[in-house]
């Protein structure tokens, strides 16, 4: 189970307006779900090689003491996308 976000959903709506993300959005982030549903594990492995291959990302998902990615961490951002 993941911690509960430390932000609320009114927060969240502001976020929201400041970006002028609407319901057209909302409709459009649902109909791709068909589409990239079945894309997820090719999607995280593109994004998982750019963040260990690119030091200036690396810095943010590595471990402090060695400066490599993390892979328990990197390993839980994949069980964030599980279908």
């Amino acid at each position: 189970m993941l911690a509960r976000a430390p932000y609320s959903m009114a927060d969240l709506a502001a976020l929201q307006k400041s970006m002028l993300f609407g319901a057209d959005d909302v409709a459009a982030l649902r109909q791709s779900w068909a589409i990239l549903a079945v894309q997820t594990e090719a999607i995280l492995d593109v994004w998982c090689g750019f963040a260990a291959s690119t030091p200036e990302v690396v810095v943010f998902f590595g471990d402090t003491r060695s400066g490599q990615p993390d892979g328990a961490y990197l390993a839980a951002v994949r069980r964030r996308f599980a279908l």
